[in-house]
């Protein structure tokens, strides 16, 4: 199984259990027994919740589940831009989000597009 590592800069502990885990979700109420008794050996439905809860306690995930190996790359990781000061407002705004105009560094706010017409 692929283990996906995130980093961040003030990472919350994970409890322990949670780091080998391996989590399913169900919903019962949507559940069918294969034989409608909840023994798992036909086609039907069980006859209470407690029944279903009980038969997906017992029966092995393999069962339940197609269980297969994850063959997945994680996305490259994200660029993160330096936060500069823009010349008109004087609030921080990420480099990226900058324009220049009349030797100027301005925030998407400040900045005025160029037009040919006076307005």
């Amino acid at each position: 199984m692929a283990h996906i590592e995130v980093k961040t800069e003030n990472p919350t502990p994970s409890p322990q259990w949670l780091k080998n885990a391996v989590i399913y979700e169900l919903n019962p109420k949507t559940f069918t027994s294969p034989d409608g008794e909840g023994s798992g050996s036909g086609s039907g439905t069980f006859r209470s919740t407690k029944e279903k809860l009980e038969y997906l306690k017992k029966t092995p995930p393999e069962e339940l589940f197609s269980v297969e190996e994850l063959h997945d790359t994680p996305p490259s990781e994200a660029r993160i831009f330096s936060s500069v000061k823009c010349d008109g407002c004087k609030e921080l705004t990420a480099e990226n989000m900058l324009r220049l105009q009349n030797g100027k560094k301005l925030c998407l706010d400040c900045y005025r597009p160029y037009t040919r017409f006076i307005l």
